[in-house]
């Protein structure tokens, strides 16, 4: 249950962490501390559970993306993926010299 997330309507997140030790929900709307709960029926009080819509994951807390979850996600190995990475001359995203056409 650690670390998952759901978002539901009127912007209230709902996201699994350790409090003290155990495994809390932690609801939070518009990116705003609402309240810790103990079981669903409690988060149930700010959000309809049937309205909630689990989030992928992306990471942990420290912001690191996480491991694809099938292989080919993030495309096949040697293929450009982010700032930093080769490409080829003119590609979208590769800066280009003043007056090079393009």
């Amino acid at each position: 249950m650690p670390g998952k997330r759901w978002m539901g309507e009127n912007g209230v997140e709902v996201e699994t962490v350790m409090l003290h030790g155990r495994e809390v929900f932690r609801v939070s709307q518009d990116d705003y501390f609402i309240a810790y709960c103990d079981s669903m029926e409690d988060v149930a009080t700010f959000v309809s559970p049937r309205t909630l819509v689990e989030l992928p994951d992306w990471g942990d807390e420290s912001g690191e993306p996480g491991e694809p979850d099938q292989p080919g996600d993030l495309g096949e190995p040697g293929e450009p993926r982010g700032p930093g990475e080769a490409r080829e001359p003119g590609e979208p995203g590769e800066p280009r010299e003043p007056g090079e056409p393009g």
